[in-house]
């Protein structure tokens, strides 16, 4: 069913199982790989960071109130999270790199527009369309790059693809706040366009199918046999599995505040602070990149774990749950004090709890078949965006509703530190992969390997 057109399955027995896995693992490729999806997840924030970094002059030219821009900060998720659960599901048919390369053309259309004399109607329809072509861009990439390495080889490599966000904002901030405030705002819409158009010609020459396709059933069945690529489970069980469900809920807190440190953070700088445009932007940096440390660290810290043999539940779900209550606590904390140290906490709050974005996905892969992880990971990154259309819009009718924006920006933020306590406290509880699997009836890491194929 699943891959049909590109893939001839080819079951590896017990006795082989390592020198198949040898075989199939090919670390070099699979980095190429993980990098070219790094700078793909890179592009993909940068796009998203864009109207946050050249929010300010974009306001005083367009005359935006706050709701208004609220409004156009949110419009990015209108269909994002419909678009994640369709191309998560279309990924199970279709090849990820054809899908990625689509995408990438589609973000870097989006843009070139606001390069004209485009109003806040064509900043809006802009949005949506993007976010319509960005929603699938982690299942995807995410159900594409888990083709290249086994299981237990999948932390890693995961997390340096999710960094790609983070250090998309680093890269993105100064650079647009430059661009913004050398060549006007426009243009900084301009170079993304122009950026992605690039990535997306290097992909198609460079880019293809990994070999390892998932796991096999605990308990082979007749009707599971006859489903091509392994067994299938029903997706109502999968969806109210504690991992699943775990992994949702914690990142769609997690998302809540990311969604504001994107959308708000830099406009709070300048407005609330007092920062420049160029200096918001290098603060705005300095705060992803204590992202890009947490999904670093939590990539390398649940690997070591998984290696000395500790289980999934802590490996994954402990250090993902624990690191989003840590940065809820540190939020609060953060709100509570003034001069640098406020900064400082307020990005280490906003940002350490990305780790449980980076543990979910492939916790998630060990409950489910590969014919159907791209439609778990879509409907898994679907409902976690969804906080993408609410936070950016709360927050606007908070900071609106009151006389003073400073308090207005510090009780949206108290918000987010609540939601994102109570969804790091979730996933702790309820992520326990191992068991999950076991119910599900699936047996790992037992891979089915196929050759790699390139986009030719």
């Amino acid at each position: 069913m699943a891959h049909s057109r590109n893939i001839r399955t080819t079951p590896v027995v017990e006795g082989s199982m390592t020198d198949a896995r040898e075989l199939a693992y090919q670390p070099r490729r699979a980095w190429t790989i993980t990098g070219l999806l790094f700078v793909f997840f890179l592009i993909n924030w940068g796009d998203k960071a864009v109207l946050g970094l050249t929010a300010a002059p974009m306001m005083r030219e367009l005359g935006l109130s706050p709701a208004q821009y609220g409004l156009a900060a949110s419009a990015i998720y209108f269909l994002f999270s419909v678009s994640g659960a369709f191309g998560g599901f279309l990924a199970n048919r279709i090849r990820t790199t054809w899908l990625i390369t689509g995408m990438a053309l589609i973000w870097s259309l989006t843009q070139l527009p606001m390069v004209f004399s485009a109003g806040f109607g064509v900043l809006v329809a802009c949005r949506v369309v993007l976010g319509a072509a960005e929603g699938p861009a982690a299942p995807v990439a995410l159900h594409g790059l888990m083709k290249w390495f086994p299981d237990t080889k999948r932390n890693m490599p995961n997390s340096v693809f999710l960094v790609g966000a983070s250090i998309g904002v680093v890269v993105a901030a100064p650079g647009l706040a430059w661009v913004a405030e050398t060549f006007g705002w426009r243009w900084a819409f301009g170079v993304m366009g122009i950026v992605g158009l690039v990535w997306a010609v290097i992909w198609w020459i460079v880019g293809g199918e990994g070999p390892f396709t998932g796991a096999q059933p605990a308990q082979p069945s007749r009707r599971d046999a006859a489903v091509e690529g392994g067994i299938r489970v029903s997706y109502r069980r999968i969806f109210t599995s504690g991992t699943w469900l775990g992994a949702t809920i914690g990142a769609f807190a997690v998302y809540w505040g990311i969604a504001i440190a994107v959308t708000w953070l830099p406009v709070y700088l300048e407005q609330g602070l007092g920062y420049s445009t160029l200096a918001a932007g290098n603060a705005v940096a300095l705060t992803a990149l204590v992202g890009a440390v947490a999904l670093f660290g939590q990539g390398l810290l649940s690997q070591v774990l998984m290696a000395r043999g500790v289980s999934s539940r802590w490996a994954r779900g402990g250090v993902g749950g624990g690191a989003a209550v840590l940065a809820a606590l540190i939020l609060l904390v953060g709100l509570q004090v003034g001069g640098g140290w406020h900064l400082v906490l307020l990005a280490v709050g906003l940002q350490l709890g990305v780790a449980i974005t980076a543990a979910g996905p492939p916790a998630i892969g060990e409950i489910v078949p590969v014919a159907q992880r791209g439609g778990a990971l879509g409907m898994h990154v679907a409902l976690q965006t969804t906080a993408g259309i609410a936070a950016p819009y709360v927050t606007g009718r908070i900071v609106s509703a009151v006389d003073d924006p400073l308090a207005g920006f510090h009780t949206a933020f108290a918000v987010a530190a609540g939601v994102i306590l109570v969804g790091g406290a979730i996933a702790l509880l309820l992520m326990r992969p191992q068991r999950d699997a076991a119910r599900l009836g699936i047996r790992l890491p037992t891979p089915t390997v196929v050759p790699p194929q390139r986009n030719s």
